[in-house]
């Protein structure tokens, strides 16, 4: 029986393994695989990965003393394509799509390393093999050595099942047979009953557009996930757009979390995705799409004269095109489709299965056995229904309409319910994963309080606040309340700017030494001059510094007269901002004509009123009152100001401290022809 037990645990070790890599190929994943088999049947269907990871795997594959056999599945795309080129057979379902290797990966080798690594992969003198890993890497490469492998020009190859066929890299197409063994997981994998916990952010607000308050959710929402990483990301979106600066920086975030985490991000339209939502869409790795969905509608615009919104310069519309086009092409869409939602002038068909850019309207084909499908004509923004991202590769998958569990008071409050509460997990693809939780970032109170002071009518109201609070400061003997809610407000505003990662160091150490050099002018030096006026300069140029978004990437084009997307955000800011200051000097003007002329406009600066006719502004030291002589202030002393000594006026200062009208004084010394008094 012994001896029983041996022999099969021995024909079960030399039978090899069988390894199914789907989903996401991460580091993680592929070293729990052990290569140091007899032989390995790999199934891929995997569109997305670490390619460093990957090439590593594809290494220990290689010089593994297993034979292995690789069956393609319904997606061999981005890294995972490098696989097939390890294989002593190779296998293939009824449906294959195998090529792009850098798929998703951002060009991260250079074309001629990427390609050579491939090669390397290679066993024995292959030449056709040799050509396929050439092309799958570079979009540039040309005349292919079978007619069946013709492709579109400037992209990678990717070639299927039929192709695979036609050159013999196949004999026949089969389906592969159960499982013997579960797929490769992750080693968290019980943290929910499947294996599956999956990230959630949502930008569903409908009343409220896409904005700087906007960028602070997602951008805490995706530090959440980096360090409590899920199986997968969802970003939900009905969106009528908002504003592009914000849009693109939530856009990079969510790509560089993409690629740099191995976290895929699933763009889940339900309903809209308008204008700046759609350049969010196209910065996730999949699309996804309920039945009445839409997405496009992508073109700027500004706020014209008389209020009307106008078409934004060409500048603008031409970077915001190009951010498109790349955005499209980063995760192998369509790029005409992603400027067209931009260009109005665009014409686009649909002929032959792909999607042609045309010059003129007259070259489209309306007769004949094939006539052409219009997609957009000049003179319309391109919007995409459901069915139509489907038809034209934009969207991944469409969500079929299904009756839901409504969510719990409990569960909504909590921020986790099953997956299967969700539409986009009763699709087939995602459907191992009904059962996994779905873990929702939830905003704190820090992020909910930034997100507040983010908002421009808050910022507004913060600057306001800030420019009254010094000026009743300023204006008034002490430290009081004005002076304590200047400083509160000009930390707010602080404070909001590092949340926008808008600030830098240069503009809080201007902010700073611009407070120094006001301070010194007042309290130090008995009169206003160059000193206090670098003093303000440097800290209104720190503070809108601090408050403007775009400062550091704005662009002026002074052959057009046109500014970027940057631009246009930091030149709303500026006119807020300046519409602020300026309401905030008309208060100050209302409050020392009507309310408190004693006060006066800068006051604290600037004595007012007419000369006293025994006023000596100038005399010889000797002639001065001396250290001892005691009188009264003709006017408040800030620090500086006028005495009366001995029924003569003077000119005097304190030594920083601040004197109401009629207070007693006393002379402490004389520092050249200036009274110092207390």
């Amino acid at each position: 029986m012994r001896f029983l037990a041996f022999f099969l645990f021995f024909v079960a070790a030399l039978s090899g393994m069988e390894v199914h890599l789907e989903g996401h190929l991460d580091k993680e994943k592929l070293a729990a695989i052990d290569t140091n088999q007899q032989e390995i049947l790999l199934a891929i269907n995997s569109s997305s990965g670490d390619l460093e990871a990957v090439w590593e795997f594809a290494k220990r594959l290689a010089t593994s003393p297993a034979t292995v056999t690789v069956h393609l599945g319904e997606s061999v795309l981005g890294p995972a394509a490098m696989l097939p080129f390890v294989a002593d057979q190779l296998q293939a379902g009824p449906f294959v799509s195998w090529g792009d290797i850098a798929l998703g990966t951002g060009d991260k080798w250079p074309v001629n390393l990427l390609s050579n690594r491939v090669e390397s992969l290679i066993k024995g003198e292959r030449p056709l093999l040799k050509w396929l890993a050439q092309a799958m890497c570079d979009p540039a490469l040309e005349n292919p050595p079978n007619p069946a492998l013709v492709h579109a020009k400037e992209s990678r190859l990717v070639i299927n099942q039929n192709q695979l066929l036609t050159l013999g890299l196949v004999a026949k197409l089969e389906v592969l047979p159960e499982r013997k063994v579960e797929v490769i997981a992750p080693k968290d994998a019980a943290k929910t009953p499947s294996g599956k916990r999956i990230g959630y952010i949502a930008i569903d607000q409908r009343e409220s557009a896409i904005g700087q308050p906007t960028w602070i959710y997602v951008k805490n929402a995706l530090d959440y996930y980096k360090k409590n990483k899920p199986e997968l990301l969802i970003l939900k979106l009905d969106t009528p757009g908002g504003e592009v600066f914000a849009a693109q920086k939530i856009s990079d975030a969510l790509k560089d979390f993409d690629t740099n985490t191995g976290v895929p991000v699933i763009a889940f339209i339900d309903n809209w995705a308008i204008s700046a939502g759609a350049m969010l869409a196209y910065s996730c790795r999949y699309i996804a799409v309920v039945p009445d969905a839409s997405m496009g509608a992508a073109e700027p615009v500004l706020q014209g004269e008389g209020g009307q919104m106008v078409s934004a310069s060409e500048k603008i519309n031409s970077a915001l095109r190009t951010d498109f086009a790349n955005r499209a092409k980063f995760f192998d869409r369509n790029p005409d489709i992603a400027e067209a939602m931009v260009d109005k002038d665009l014409i686009l068909v649909w002929r032959y299965g792909k999607v042609v850019r045309l010059n003129r309207e007259e070259e489209i084909r309306y007769i004949g056995p094939d006539p052409d499908t219009v997609i957009t004509t000049k003179g319309k923004l391109l919007t995409l229904s459901a069915d139509a991202l489907m038809k034209y590769g934009v969207a991944n998958y469409l969500v079929p309409d299904t009756a839901l569990v409504p969510l719990t008071t409990a569960e909504t409050t909590a921020g986790k319910w099953p997956a299967d509460k969700l539409a986009l997990f009763h699709h087939s693809t995602f459907a191992d994963s009904k059962d996994g939780v779905i873990d929702v970032y939830q905003m704190d109170w820090k992020t909910q309080f930034f997100v507040l002071l983010a908002h421009p009518i808050v910022a507004s109201l913060l600057f306001l606040g800030m420019m009254l609070g010094f000026y009743s400061e300023f204006s008034t003997p002490g430290f009081g309340f004005p002076g304590a809610f200047g400083l509160t407000c000009l930390f707010l505003i602080v404070l909001s700017s590092f949340a926008l990662d808008i600030a830098s160091w240069i503009e809080l150490i201007l902010l700073v030494a611009g407070l120094i050099f006001i301070a010194i002018e007042l309290f130090l030096l008995p009169s206003f001059g160059i000193i206090g006026i670098a003093g303000i300069l440097f800290f209104l140029i720190g503070l809108f510094g601090l408050m403007l978004p775009g400062i550091q990437d704005f662009q002026f084009d002074f052959d057009t007269q046109t500014f970027n997307a940057a631009g246009d955000a930091f030149l709303k800011r500026l006119a807020c901002l300046s519409t602020t200051l300026i309401v905030a000097l008309l208060i100050m003007l209302f409050t020392a004509r009507y309310i408190k002329p004693s006060l006066g406009l800068f006051s604290s600066f600037v004595l007012v009123g007419g000369e006293q006719t025994d006023y000596r502004s100038t005399d010889a030291p000797s002639t001065l009152p001396q250290p001892g002589a005691t009188g009264t202030t003709l006017t408040p002393l800030r620090p500086s100001g006028k005495v009366l000594i001995a029924g003569e006026i003077y000119e005097a200062v304190t030594s920083g401290t601040f004197l109401d009208k009629d207070t007693p004084i006393t002379v402490d010394r004389i520092e050249g022809s200036s009274l110092i008094v207390s």
